[in-house]
């Protein structure tokens, strides 16, 4: 089950130079983490390394408007004041107490690095102590998808930026395509993956493409049809994900520190998202970690 569909998906081109090219399975998409610039086509601005003032003239933003690095300062991430914010500092208990999983449920054992597993019935290894102030996730290595989700308090907000701090395994020799997925979505009663509405969601897909490359595309579902962006290739590890939500424009931002940030294109959407969701897909023999430290809303955010 994936959140991008195959069918109707419109992906826009640009002239030079060519996207790179990847399957659309699963849905979401498939990301890493690298630092090589790739023009990108529909909005007139190019991806790459760049300061923040560059990333809001690139965006057609007034340098003047909130930065994310007056919302990350050399100090550090400001401490949450957000009824929505997440910093998962009480374990696996607590975050399964606030998030709940689509298409998997936790398993007895704990989430350990270089652990080689497959479980039939979809079920992911967790850890919240060994890690403070992190919860760290390890999906089964058989290609099936899942998803954590939770409802947010503001429906449809004109300006909001999501931010979310994770880690994912680097380096690592052989790789799958893992992917992760981050999405601000629709509510739904019942469907393939409800409460997430898969045909209603805008989301950032990172894909493994490489042993210490991925890349990252944003999405949109909406009426019947998706469309995804050109790929933004990074090697560098991605720390931090941003998905900016301006009145119906959406724009991602990745970044390895919280200080230099990497713009990544933009998208129209008219939904009226209400949840945020996070989706998992592991092929890697040992099965990767994938690691989260916090999420973060901004509202009124004009990055």
């Amino acid at each position: 089950m994936s959140i991008c569909k195959v069918r109707n998906v419109r992906i826009r081109t640009k002239p030079e130079p060519a996207a790179p090219t990847l399957p659309l399975r699963h849905g979401l998409s498939h990301a890493g983490d690298g630092y090589d610039p790739v023009p990108l086509a529909g909005t007139g601005h190019k991806a790459g390394l760049m300061s923040d003032d560059q990333a809001h003239k690139l965006a057609g933003l007034s340098s003047s408007s909130t930065a994310i690095t007056q919302i990350f300062q050399s100090s550090g991430p400001a401490k949450p004041n957000h009824p929505d914010d997440d910093e998962f500092e009480d374990g696996v208990d607590g975050f399964l107490a606030r998030w709940q999983p689509v298409l998997w449920t936790p398993s007895a054992d704990a989430a350990e690095r270089g652990a080689a597993f497959v479980t039939p019935t979809a079920q992911w290894r967790l850890e919240g102590s060994k890690r403070p102030s992190w919860i760290q996730i390890q999906p089964p290595a058989d290609m099936s998808s899942g998803f954590f989700t939770k409802p947010l308090s503001e429906t449809n907000p004109l300006k909001k930026f999501l931010l979310l701090s994770l880690s994912l395994d680097h380096n690592q020799d052989p790789f799958g395509a893992d992917f992760l997925a981050f999405g601000w979505s629709q509510s739904l009663g019942v469907g393939p993956i409800a409460p997430i509405d898969g045909d209603n969601i805008v989301f950032v897909q990172v894909v493994r493409t490489g042993i210490d490359q991925r890349t990252a595309f944003l999405g949109v579902n909406e009426g019947g049809g998706s469309t995804l962006s050109p790929g933004l290739v990074t090697n560098e590890p991605i720390r931090f994900l941003g998905l900016l939500k301006d009145e119906t424009t959406y724009r991602f931002y990745l970044s390895p520190d919280g200080v230099t940030w990497r713009y990544g294109d933009s998208l129209m959407s008219s939904i009226a998202p209400d949840r945020v969701a996070v989706g998992l897909i592991n092929t890697t023999v040992d099965n990767d970690l994938f690691g989260f430290d916090f999420f973060r809303v901004y509202p009124d955010a004009t990055v």
